[in-house]
């Protein structure tokens, strides 16, 4: 395995519509997103997690068991996009 520094280049986070899932620690709903990163080398890996919509604050893994039907419906999510290190910063008007 080498030691080939990776980063992040742009991201994903879409909600999984058809999650309805239940807390392990508490028993409350829980909702669960799926999590895409695009890294510098060109490799893409998504994750699906689940939070605890209750007070515990739990967050695992998303078990597939709790999706009505398969498979997800996602959002349409909201990509971000990583600034290059020589950007220039970004101030904020109305000051």
């Amino acid at each position: 395995m080498s030691d080939v520094r990776r980063e992040v280049v742009a991201s994903q986070v879409q909600e999984i519509l058809n999650y309805f899932g239940k807390c392990p620690m508490c028993g409350e709903s829980a909702s669960a997103r799926r999590i895409t990163a695009q890294f510098t080398d060109g490799r893409v890996l998504s994750e699906d997690i689940a939070e605890c919509l209750g007070y515990c604050g739990w967050k695992g893994a998303a078990d597939s068991a709790f999706l009505a039907g398969a498979p997800p419906v996602l959002s349409h999510g909201h990509k971000n996009f990583q600034a290059p290190d020589h950007a220039l910063p970004i101030v904020a008007s109305g000051d």
